[in-house]
């Protein structure tokens, strides 16, 4: 059988045709397979390497805090205290019991015309300072509501000049409050008032020979009520404070004293007016069980106001008057 040259050449020519066309189709592919390959995730970092660093890190921090702890100043501990203490007061406020005991170091002066010069000029009393002591015990709620009972106490002597005879003339003072109190916080400042019932009790003693012999004393109840204001400095527990107190007792008067002005015998239906009042600075420090522990330093002023009494020839007790600096400590739980 013969074949034909052309069917030959044709045949040839197709399978060239496939050839060329597999050897691109390979050139193509191959290129596109060789292409590199990029890794768009993070390569993720072995576990037990990431728990050994959280670990130590942690481990790290809890080192730092001890040290902290340890090495923190007094100070420092203290106002971290006071603020914890400040913003508790401020969710659930900062009642409890609490205990007061308090000195007042004060001078008294009488003001009549007889009792500070003669007609020779010279003073009959030269008045010096004299300890008094007050006591303070009460409760108050976190809504501010309270009670409140105080005590007040002076027992002092002022020497009498020798051109009248010399001796002395006591100073005595007992005072006793029973109030229902109430507080209120408003921005940096405390708020508070108080009203209830006093007791009030005031004499004088003397062995004068020519002055004040004998004596004199006033006694009596009434109502008692007062207003204070504290400012927060900061968060360092101090503050500067200041309360008002007025009275108004109702009494008899008692005189054993041979004046001319007043005679021997009771004077009953007196009015004695009695006006108080404390400037100072307060520091307050909590210890960790809560106990609240505050030091108070202030100025005191009194007024013991009582026209009887300013009718008194000699001056006793022609408005007496009593001031000066008072330091205070203060126990809450």
């Amino acid at each position: 059988m013969s074949v034909r040259p052309n069917a030959i050449f044709s045949i040839a020519l197709a399978a060239s045709i496939c050839a060329a066309t597999s050897s691109a189709d390979e050139f193509v592919f191959g290129a596109i397979d060789q292409s590199p390959v990029v890794h768009t995730e993070p390569i993720e970092q072995p576990a037990a390497v990431y728990s050994d660093t959280v670990e130590s890190r942690i481990s790290s921090l809890e080192n730092e805090i001890e040290w902290l702890r340890k090495n923190q100043s007094t100070q420092n501990h203290n106002v971290l205290r006071n603020v914890e203490y400040q913003m508790s007061c401020r969710e659930v406020g900062c009642g409890g019991l609490f205990f007061a005991a308090e000195a007042s170091f004060l001078r008294p002066y009488l003001s009549g015309a007889n009792s500070s010069a003669t007609a020779t000029g010279g003073k009959w009393v030269d008045p010096t300072y004299g300890t008094a002591a007050r006591l303070k015990l009460g409760y108050e709620s976190d809504s501010g509501l309270g009670v409140r009972a105080q005590y007040f106490s002076l027992d002092h002597g002022i020497d009498l000049a020798s051109r009248f005879g010399g001796g002395s003339l006591g100073l005595k003072l007992d005072v006793v409050d029973a109030e229902v109190t109430f507080r209120s916080r408003l921005r940096q400042w405390d708020l508070g008032v108080s009203g209830g019932v006093r007791y009030g009790y005031l004499g004088y003693t003397g062995d004068g020979v020519v002055i004040a012999p004998g004596q004199l004393t006033f006694e009596g109840i009434g109502a008692t009520a007062s207003i204070d204001g504290r400012r927060k400095l900061g968060n360092t527990g101090l503050s500067l404070f200041g309360n008002v107190r007025g009275s108004f007792l109702l009494g008899e008067l008692h005189n054993g004293q041979p004046t001319a002005g007043l005679s021997y015998g009771s004077v009953e239906d007196e009015i004695m007016h009695v006006i108080e009042n404390q400037l100072g600075v307060a520091w307050i420090a909590v210890s960790d069980g809560g106990v609240q522990l505050e030091v108070r330093a202030a100025w005191e002023t009194q007024f013991w106001l009582n026209d009887t009494l300013a009718d008194d020839d000699y001056g006793i007790g022609t408005n007496l008057a009593l001031s000066g600096p008072s330091v205070a400590i203060e126990l809450k739980y």
